[in-house]
């Protein structure tokens, strides 16, 4: 085990076992412990990465939002209605969908004539991206699926900063 200070390290391989080896001042070990900060560096810098929020304009949407933005750090979400303007939601779930993000998305509304609420899905293709939702209504305390929304090709690109709330 080598003692660090503050963090005891005894697993990792490209560290040495002995500590009278780690101790060494030669060239090599000189050089494998750069190796070792590096890659412990760029470990570090991996858990810290985020995703650039991504906004999408919905082809033929008829009802449905012309366009939307999600942002996969805060998990917001915005959807713009045509003649009803922006509604406000969360990312709800994001997977891998053959190396790129799938985003399952809610929107509660804030107009009643568009359902209660909404969940969409925007879904990688091999020519950008795949739309589609429903819109849900609750009555007697249950909810339906009261609008299916379709599905539409999107054209998505990242940008710098989503609209804030």
């Amino acid at each position: 085990m080598i003692d660090t200070g503050a963090v005891h390290v005894t697993s990792l391989p490209f560290l040495p076992r002995d500590p009278d080896m780690a101790l060494n001042r030669s060239a090599k070990n000189r050089k494998d412990r750069h190796v070792a900060a590096t890659l412990i560096g760029l470990l570090l810098l991996a858990g810290t990465t985020q995703a650039a929020p991504i906004q999408c304009e919905i082809k033929n949407s008829t009802g449905l939002p012309s366009q939307l933005i999600v942002d996969p750090t805060t998990k917001k979400a915005m959807a713009y209605f045509s003649g009803f303007g922006p509604m406000f939601g969360t990312v709800t779930l994001i997977r891998d969908h053959d190396g790129r993000p799938k985003y399952n998305i809610y929107i509660p509304s804030t107009k009643k004539l568009l359902g209660d609420e909404f969940e969409f899905v925007l879904s990688p293709t091999e020519r950008g991206h795949r739309f589609f939702g429903v819109a849900y209504e609750t009555i007697e305390g249950k909810r339906y699926i009261s609008y299916n929304h379709g599905v539409y090709d999107a054209k998505c690109g990242s940008i710098a900063k989503p609209p804030s709330q």
